[in-house]
């Protein structure tokens, strides 16, 4: 009887993954499923890669500017991910697994 399981294999790929950087592991609670996003990775990423427009935003949309950003984001990548001809299916329910993201070297973002 083989020792392989799916939970071992995930342990590995994990380790591979956050051991050899550019990736952490992120708390299931931190991903959106409305946004298909982890809105706090995203508004850290943009405030600090954009720190001359971030304010401009700020100031137009007070406290709605990341809900506002996120939203946009959410809907852009949504549309551009999904053919006109295809129809949007339920999700399947969120696993409470651990989730791994790329982390973002901001010295690598262009300005």
């Amino acid at each position: 009887m083989s020792s392989h399981t799916e939970h071992a294999s995930e342990g590995v790929i994990d380790a591979g993954l956050t051991g050899s950087g550019g990736y952490e592991t992120r708390s299931p609670g931190a991903y959106d499923e409305t946004l298909v996003l982890f809105p706090a990775d995203v508004t850290g990423c943009l405030t600090v890669s954009q720190p001359p427009r971030w304010p401009v935003l700020e100031a137009l949309l007070a406290p709605k500017t990341a809900a506002t950003v996120l939203d946009g984001l959410s809907e852009e990548g949504i549309q551009a991910a999904i053919p006109v001809h295809l129809s949007i299916a339920p999700r399947p329910a969120f696993s409470p697994k651990p989730v791994l993201a790329p982390t973002v070297s901001m010295g690598n973002i262009p300005r």
